[in-house]
């Protein structure tokens, strides 16, 4: 089971330092990277998904995530931060954007915090 969340927020900084810092949290909660088994288990997964409407795409850092539009537990939660949002690349609305996953099941546990 894995619980999955979305969090809007402001970052002064760079998408490369908002990067570096959640690769802090996630080695302070305990993660260790494994690089031969980069998508193995891991007791947590920070993703950078969206920084702004910036659109980069380097060997350290790809933004928008160049799976967002595959999981169906990125787009409702950011259908709801954002109704009337749109993926920066595609134009898509994130309310629409999820539509061809509707076989993939996200169970919510808390509406709001």
């Amino acid at each position: 089971m894995f619980w999955n969340a979305v969090l809007k927020g402001r970052w002064a900084g760079s998408p490369y330092s908002l990067l570096e810092r959640l690769l802090m949290f996630e080695s302070l909660l305990g993660r260790r990277r494994d690089l031969a088994r980069p998508k193995g288990p891991r007791i947590i997964d920070l993703d950078l998904i969206l920084a702004s409407e910036h659109v980069l795409q380097s060997s350290r850092l790809i933004v928008p995530h160049p799976r967002r539009l595959e999981r169906r537990f990125v787009l409702d939660p950011l259908a709801e931060l954002e109704p009337s949002g749109r993926d920066p690349t595609t134009g898509v609305l994130w309310t629409e954007a999820g539509a061809h996953l509707l076989e993939q099941t996200v169970e919510r546990s808390f509406e709001s915090w």
